[in-house]
């Protein structure tokens, strides 16, 4: 019986948190668009200008960065 009264409690409280990871993702996700907006930009700027050389090294910097960013290691 009273495990009964205590599975509505509990599962609003997994139901509690899994809302707050998903809040947390959303704004890791929000944060990934607006560097990844700014980068785009900040490409397209250079080869607009006709830096392509500074537009490659950009990316060449920024798949370095992708390969060793999560954790620490190396994809």
């Amino acid at each position: 019986m009273q495990t009964e009264r205590e599975y509505p409690q509990l599962a609003a409280g997994n139901m509690s948190q899994r809302m707050e990871l998903m809040e947390e993702v959303s704004a890791q996700n929000s944060r990934a668009a607006h560097d990844r907006r700014h980068f785009n930009n900040v490409l397209l700027e250079l080869l607009e200008q006709g830096k392509s050389g500074e537009a490659a090294s950009l990316l060449q910097n920024q798949n370095q960065t992708l390969k060793t960013g999560f954790f620490g290691y190396a994809f």
